[in-house]
């Protein structure tokens, strides 16, 4: 039995009207745990005694991780990494606290390889992490490509240079990429039919501007005012002008032509 879950225009728009037959959330089956640290407005915890387990949190990352889990469908616990540091390097010990020092002492594993000659690309790792990549991938419509850090370090800045290394080195380093400048790119903060809304709209607010400027007896009047007896009136909203005067307003620049009305 066919179930519509979705539309799909030719834009390339997907619109999932079904999200719980369109994934399964309970494909993952994990339980995840989040250790973060406390910095406004991204993660900020609640005052008062009432509020326990992941309640006791709010803020931007906070709403998108619930909402990343109600798409990937996995459950997650909330902890405070307990020094509350991001994550540094002990030079002599080579140990690190924190955030990072969570992550590493983790059993859960996140991302390992594959052991295999034949095994290319993204196929080459699994592990927690992979799988939970992979899950948001489909359900968002994403391609990725997963490279291995060479120096295998998480990041770490030197004291002597200043300079990073490990995977924060190649997030600094990676170069922006320029997209193609294109005559119409000024449109793309909108889409397509939002344009469209807009360019109805203002057809309609200038063809009844005119209309209801034809009907005012107010905005007739006598071309040469010193001649009283002027059997010729005239109207300054004319089609051309209509459209002028509404897109003068809608750019806020303004025009030479002012509606009138009666007194009163």
């Amino acid at each position: 039995m066919l179930q519509t879950v979705g539309e799909w225009t030719p834009a390339g728009q997907v619109n999932i009207t079904d999200y719980e037959a369109f994934y399964d959330p309970g494909s993952l089956n994990v339980t995840l745990v989040v250790t973060t640290n406390l910095e406004t407005p991204y993660v900020m915890m609640r005052a008062g005694k009432n509020y326990t387990g992941n309640a006791r949190f709010y803020g931007f990352c906070i709403d998108l991780l619930e909402l990343i889990a109600d798409m990937a469908g996995f459950s997650y616990i909330m902890e405070v990494v307990p020094d509350r540091r991001y994550g540094a390097q002990d030079p002599e010990t080579g140990e690190w606290d924190g955030m990072v020092n969570e992550i590493i002492k983790g059993d859960t594993p996140y991302v390992m390889l594959r052991q295999g000659a034949n095994l290319t690309g993204n196929d080459r790792f699994e592990g927690f992490c992979i799988d939970l990549l992979r899950a948001i991938a489909n359900f968002v419509g994403f391609n990725y490509t997963i490279t291995l850090n060479p120096d295998g370090l998480y990041g770490v800045v030197d004291l002597e240079t200043g300079e990073w290394n490990g995977i924060v080195r190649q997030l600094i380093d990676k170069k922006p990429t320029s997209q193609e400048t294109r005559l119409f790119s000024f449109m793309n903060p909108l889409a397509v039919h939002i344009w469209l809304y807009v360019l109805t709209a203002y057809l309609l607010v200038s063809l009844t501007m005119f209309v209801v400027a034809r009907v005012s007896p107010y905005e007739w009047h006598n071309p040469h005012p010193c001649t009283a007896a002027g059997d010729v009136m005239e109207n300054q909203f004319s089609v051309s002008n209509s459209f002028w005067f509404t897109i003068g307003t809608l750019m806020q620049q303004g025009s030479d032509l002012n509606p009138k009305v009666g007194e009163g």
